[in-house]
């Protein structure tokens, strides 16, 4: 399993789709992973990485305020499977019963990650799947 960061974000005015690249932490062997995620998604890991306050909670801070009322604490995310180009994740919590693996989009787990800043994980299998060339990489 490779520990991975949010690299960066593409926003594309003229597409409902968006792409997050994650790269391995630590290193840069110029390969990166695309995950294309909606714009509302894109929009959410957007704010959080840029310490975006609504004034009021959207979304993903009303999960995370529930997760704290309710004391489980997000501690991780794992995208673990691709399947017909989808990717699969499993968010982990830890809670007074222990942990507890949910599944769920990567990108609203990355959304979620981004705002508390818990580690992004991928399996090593899918990371060798989906990995590419960094399209924007100086040579």
């Amino acid at each position: 399993m490779k520990e991975m960061e949010i690299f960066r974000l593409v926003l594309n005015e003229k597409s409902p789709q968006q792409t997050v690249y994650l790269r391995p932490k630590g290193e840069h062997d110029g390969r990166v992973m695309p995950v294309v995620i909606g714009i509302f998604e894109a929009n959410a890991i957007q704010m959080g990485l840029f310490h975006i306050d609504p004034g009021r909670p959207l979304t993903h801070d009303l999960i995370l305020g529930i997760l704290d009322a309710l004391q489980a604490k997000p501690v991780r995310m794992v995208i673990n499977m691709l399947h017909k180009g989808t990717f699969y994740a499993l968010l982990r919590l830890e809670t007074e019963r222990g942990p507890v693996d949910v599944d769920c989009r990567p990108s609203d787990a990355m959304a979620l990650a981004a705002r508390k800043g818990f580690p992004v994980f991928v399996e090593d299998e899918v990371f060798e799947q989906a990995a590419v060339e960094d399209p924007l990489a100086l040579e």
